[in-house]
This record gives C-alpha cells, sequence and structure tokens, in this order.
C-alpha cells in the first residue's frame, strides 16, 4: 500500500474538559499543537488529511486552512470522539484504500513510526495496523477502508476502542520503538511532559532536520 491512497482522520473537535484549554491551539515551541500532528502525516508522505472539529472550530479552522488541510465539521461533536471518527470516515475521498486515525493530542508521533505502518499493511493484507509500544497498544491505527462499514455500525463500548477491539482477530499488532504512540496530554502535568518531550526530540534529531 502507498501514502497516496492512504488518508489520515486527525480528531480535533473535543471539549478538553480535563485540560481546561483547547488542546489543538496550545502552544508548543512558537506553533500551534495541531501543526504537529499535521506535520508528522505530511513528512510520511500522507497527503490526504482530514482534520475533524467542532467545539472551537471557529478559531481552528484559520489555522487549518493555512496548513492548506481539510476542515471537516462534525455537528454532532457533543455526543463525543466516536462521532467524530464516523465524521471522518464520511468525509473519506473514493479511491481511499486505508485511513489512519490520529487524536490531535497525540502530536508528537514519529513520521518513520507512520511510514513503518505503511510498509506492515503491506505484510498484512486485509487487517488494521496498530502500532504496539513495549506491549501497549497505540495510536494512529491503520484501517482498511472495507472495515468502515463495521465501524459506523457498531453500537457496543467504548466507541472506536471497542470497535476495533471487537476486531482483535482482524488487527496485526506492530512492535514500534515511539514511545508517542502510547503518550496523550490532557492535563497540565501533561501538557508540561508535551513541551520536555519535545525538546528532547528536537535535540536528538540529526543536523539540519
Amino acid at each position: 500500500m502507498q501514502p497516496d491512497n492512504i488518508a489520515a482522520i486527525v480528531l480535533a473537535a473535543g471539549f478538553c474538559r480535563r485540560m481546561g484549554s483547547f488542546k489543538p491551539l496550545l502552544d508548543l515551541d512558537g506553533r500551534p499543537v495541531i501543526y504537529y500532528a499535521v506535520e508528522s502525516l505530511r513528512k510520511a508522505e500522507i497527503k490526504l488529511i482530514h482534520v475533524i472539529i467542532g467545539h472551537n472550530g471557529d478559531t481552528l479552522l484559520p489555522v487549518l486552512e493555512e496548513l492548506k488541510v481539510h476542515a471537516v465539521v462534525n455537528e454532532k461533536y457533543a455526543e463525543g470522539m466516536f462521532s467524530s471518527v464516523l465524521a471522518g470516515m464520511d468525509s473519506l475521498e473514493s479511491g481511499v484504500k486505508a485511513f489512519f486515525i490520529l487524536p490531535a493530542d497525540m502530536p508528537l508521533i514519529r513520521p518513520e513510526t507512520i511510514s513503518s505502518l505503511i510498509r506492515a499493511s503491506g505484510q498484512h493484507p486485509g487487517k488494521i495496523v496498530v502500532p504496539s509500544y513495549r506491549g501497549r497498544k497505540g495510536h494512529p491505527p491503520l484501517i482498511p477502508v472495507e472495515k468502515a462499514d463495521y465501524i459506523r455500525e457498531y453500537r457496543g463500548d467504548n466507541g472506536l476502542s471497542g470497535a476495533l477491539w471487537s476486531l482483535k482477530g482482524q488487527t496485526a499488532f506492530i512492535p514500534v520503538e515511539d514511545e508517542n504512540t502510547v503518550f496523550d496530554f490532557d492535563t497540565a502535568d501533561r501538557y508540561e511532559e508535551l513541551k520536555e518531550r519535545w525538546q528532547r526530540m528536537k535535540a536528538a534529531a540529526p543536523t539540519g532536520e
């Protein structure tokens, strides 16, 4: 599978109640957090990027226009994250063969991790591909588009997580050495940790990046 026929759905419509601030627009080294999620996908050559907006959508939209990504309004965002997943799947272009789902509060996943999941999908045709960091399943899952109808019709508990768990027999868990696949930030302390992680990543990056 090639990046050209893979899309990404970035979830940025929630209320961010635990954080108390709108996470996609928080500052990270002079840029909004949403920038880093989009940039990681782009560096992995994902061109079809759909950002799902709802709460504070009017504030986020100008940033997305500057980033030149497709904003998708989820009118049902108050119903929770799963409603944004459904809105994202409904927005996919014809010809898309698989899609990533990435919460906006997980912005530091490495581009090479995303690329490794794409390569792994070729070795596991028809399967959902999920990164696994030291035994913990992480984000973003790469989902074949033929699984979308099942996810749409899922009525069990825990939304997307529940739907994917019910498909675990059709899932390939791919070991990765990327701790950010299992790191999100939803409190002030975790936001401070996010900033520390980014500084470590910058310091470790090869010269010229």
